[in-house]
């Protein structure tokens, strides 16, 4: 049984940028992959990524960066260091754009955690004794696995995003499908890759002042869901539509699913669709 709309947008979040209808379609998606750096959790603060694309190398080929979202990428090149980083749950994304090409790729991204420095004391025989009765569980992460969809180019409907058990196909749109460990918050994250300008290190969108900048590949974010997802198997059917008055624009998006319970964030997944016209 499919459960009623549980829809939250979030209103500070960038909507499509008007250009983005212009921008043409991938004629071919690259594939990034993580070669090296942190995983679970780590003693140090200072990491450093490295990373590559699968397959045939392509002259011309960029990679930009970022850590956390929202998502502000940045030219980048392997190996990418990182650091002091605060102690606490880090994500690093990464993507790789072929403008000649017309090529770029999703969001590749590796979620660990950087440890608190011991303190005082730390593990020796004078330490506080833990209160009497025993200690209580310590809150399990949420697990995002299995995230597919049931199409990745599609076009849009009127219908609202909706999460139910059902995974039923929808005539326009797609189903988003994924497999929590226990019942959570999903986060649902759009972006996009859009032609830019460089400014002060910075990609940013093109205006008439910073025309004659080198041109670069940002990724803007389109929009965000907020969902109470099940523990078990999930189903988001989508076709487009983030509120009763915001859509996506026809485009080539990324997809990043984080899901959210008892203050804890699981490892970030992503996944990339088309909407056509």
């Amino acid at each position: 049984m499919v459960a009623p709309a549980l829809l939250a947008f979030a209103g500070a979040t960038a909507s499509a940028s008007p250009a983005a209808a212009s921008e043409p379609l991938p004629t071919k998606t690259l594939t990034v992959k993580l070669t090296s750096g942190p995983e679970g959790t780590v003693s140090t603060p200072d990491v450093s990524f490295g990373f590559i694309v699968e397959g045939a190398e392509q002259s011309g080929t960029l990679f930009h960066c970022a850590l956390e979202i929202p998502i502000a990428l940045k030219e980048c090149s392997s190996p990418f260091a990182l650091g002091p980083l605060t102690p606490g749950l880090h994500t690093f994304y990464v993507e790789a754009t072929n403008r000649a090409a017309n090529a770029y790729s999703p969001l590749a991204s590796r979620t660990f955690t950087v440890a608190a420095p011991a303190g005082p004391g730390a593990g020796s025989s004078g330490g506080a004794t833990p209160p009497s009765g025993g200690t209580t569980p310590a809150p399990l992460r949420p697990v995002v696995s299995s995230l597919a969809q049931s199409v990745s180019r599609w076009r849009e409907s009127s219908a609202l995003a909706h999460i139910g058990r059902g995974g039923a196909k929808l005539p326009k749109g797609t189903t988003f499908s994924f497999t929590l460990n226990e019942a959570a918050t999903a986060h649902l994250v759009f972006t996009q890759a859009l032609s830019g300008r460089s400014v002060a290190g910075r990609c940013v969108a093109q205006t008439q002042h910073n025309r004659a900048r080198h041109a670069c590949r940002r990724s803007a974010t389109a929009g965000t869901l907020g969902l109470a997802a099940h523990m078990g198997s999930d189903h988001v059917r989508f076709a487009g539509r983030l509120s009763a008055d915001k859509e996506l624009k026809p485009g080539h998006y990324t997809l990043t699913l984080t899901a959210t319970a008892a203050g804890l964030t699981s490892v970030a997944r992503s996944l990339s669709f088309t909407i056509v016209a």
